[in-house]
């Protein structure tokens, strides 16, 4: 289950926004939106045209990531304009009972990844800089 994600310098997004869906803390809703301690169902609303398309973009970026289907993919702007950085920053935290796994990567458009990194239970099992054309792989079991 998603428990964390972070995006930094993708579309709006010059600094790094983060939601946290343990912190179910003080949550004075319907129960069933939680589980295991987890928000599993969550409402985003506000104003137009304060990033609410493009959180949502955000989220399913890694749907194209790990499919590397593109079809849905825009071709417009995927950077932020006022952000000195060369790529966007996504991380993906999922608890699956005990483990817990990160997934993280920057980008520099829809269809080029920068570099990845694979994270399970705090030990680093991947990392790859495409720019570089590094590669590193921990034999884990």
């Amino acid at each position: 289950m998603l428990k964390r994600f972070t995006v930094k310098n993708y579309k709006n997004f010059k600094d790094e926004i983060s939601i946290d869906f343990e912190k179910s803390a003080g949550y004075q809703f319907s129960t069933d939106c939680i589980a295991d301690g987890l928000i599993t169902k969550m409402l985003i609303y506000g104003r137009n045209a304060t990033g609410k398309t493009n959180l949502g973009k955000a989220f399913l970026d890694i749907s194209a990531t790990m499919s590397d289907l593109h079809r849905y993919v825009s071709k417009g702007i995927f950077l932020n304009a006022d952000s000195p950085e060369d790529a966007a920053s996504f991380t993906y935290v999922f608890q699956f009972g005990e483990r817990e796994l990160i997934y993280k990567y920057r980008r520099v458009s829809s269809l080029e990844l920068r570099a990845e990194e694979l994270i399970i239970d705090k030990t680093t099992i991947y990392t790859c800089d495409f720019a570089e054309k590094n590669m590193n792989l921990l034999i884990w079991r």
